[in-house]
């Protein structure tokens, strides 16, 4: 019987098993291998400084959570994790053609609301400055740059944290959850297709999926699949290699990666239910935008199209610890479209928890609030 039982293979619950047995613990990661897990499709934008946060307790978590990524790098380096598509890049943010300057103008004022005095991040730059940074760029109303951003490629971490993970014992199975084991007010692990598996605890990791166990849990409705429909581009008239990301006023981003793909996107559709189809209006949208701010991109061939089903909680913030009630069971989830940013901190207090080393900075993230009594 293992210590723990993982449920959700993506970025959240690898990254919960791989601290896990890091830890020392017995760990079976069980992942159902859904089509549509967001890890395989978000692009992986890591600026803390050119994200919208409300709240000054959102924006020092995603500072926290982006500072820890070279920690976990050189983690997964140690054991053999191997390449994690994780690299420093310049993200800009930019306002294009259509947009005025009015209102870029008051984004950046949010977006240095809640930085800390002295902060810096984010540096105005010229029309030209801008284009220097990505040439396929049109008309630049405005633009500011964080220097100090990167990227990463979900999949490619994932597949690391795997990796690293099984060298440390990690099961591995391939099955789906079709709920939890229970004695009382306690779990005792998860029943599979044709079999169950018992253990001391349980991280419900699953993403959009977690709906499907809302009501065994004892909670209100609090996570909803949102769709993002994100298309690949290829650039072959010369190097990427020194491209920085921008993202627009309107949400929409474009991450070049060295290899000369380009990553263009995203929609997001609240309301899409599970389903993972791509739509006429869904690629006209990410398409549109990704040539208003960046016409040059027009000579670029589509290399391919990407689905991802992001979980969003219900007031907008992750879902983080132990879940009200039921001794033994913890989420980490509801990470809407930040997943790639937030996802491996998050995943990483939650561990520490179940550790017996709990952190404050989850008390504003419990599902208690989501409890029905």
């Amino acid at each position: 019987m293992a210590d723990v039982i993982v449920v959700g293979g993506g970025l959240l619950g690898s990254t919960v098993a791989y601290e896990l047995v890091r830890g020392g613990m017995e760990v079976t990661l069980v992942d159902r291998q859904d089509r549509g897990q967001a890890t395989f499709a978000g692009a992986g934008i890591l600026s803390s400084a050119s994200s919208r946060w409300e709240e000054a307790e959102d924006r020092r978590f995603a500072e926290a959570a982006e500072s820890y990524y070279p920690t976990l790098v050189q983690q997964l380096e140690e054991d053999g994790g191997g390449e994690t598509g994780y690299g420093q890049v310049p993200v800009m943010v930019v306002a294009a053609a259509g947009d005025r300057r009015e209102d870029f103008d008051l984004l950046v004022e949010q977006l240095r609301r809640h930085a800390p005095a002295g902060d810096g991040k984010l540096r105005e730059l010229s029309a030209d400055q801008a284009r220097e940074r990505l040439p396929t760029l049109g008309e630049v109303v405005g633009a500011v740059v964080d220097e100090q951003g990167a990227r990463v490629d979900g999949r490619e971490l994932r597949a690391a944290l795997l990796r690293a993970a099984r060298g440390r014992g990690l099961e591995l199975v391939h099955d789906g959850v079709d709920g939890l084991l229970l004695d009382g007010d306690r779990v005792r692990g998860v029943s599979l297709r044709d079999r169950a598996l018992e253990a001391d605890q349980v991280v419900l990791a699953s993403g959009a999926w977690l709906s499907e166990l809302q009501l065994q849990l004892g909670l209100r409705p609090c996570v909803s699949p949102m769709r993002g429909q994100i298309c690949h581009l290829g650039w072959d008239q010369g190097p990427t290699v020194a491209w920085a990301v921008a993202v627009g006023m309107r949400g929409h981003y474009i991450l070049p990666r060295p290899s000369g793909r380009v990553v263009v996107g995203a929609t997001r559709e609240r309301g899409s239910g599970l389903t993972t189809e791509l739509t006429a209006a869904g690629c006209l949208e990410v398409l549109g935008e990704a040539l208003r701010v960046a016409p040059g991109l027009g000579q670029a061939s589509i290399l391919e199209w990407r689905v991802g089903l992001r979980p969003v909680s219900e007031d907008g913030h992750p879902i983080l610890g132990p879940a009200p009630g039921l001794g033994g069971c913890h989420l980490a989830t509801g990470h809407g479209a930040g997943g790639l940013l937030l996802g491996p901190w998050s995943a990483h207090l939650v561990a520490e928890g179940i550790l017996g080393r709990p952190d404050p900075s989850l008390e504003r993230y419990r599902a208690a609030r989501f409890s029905r009594t």
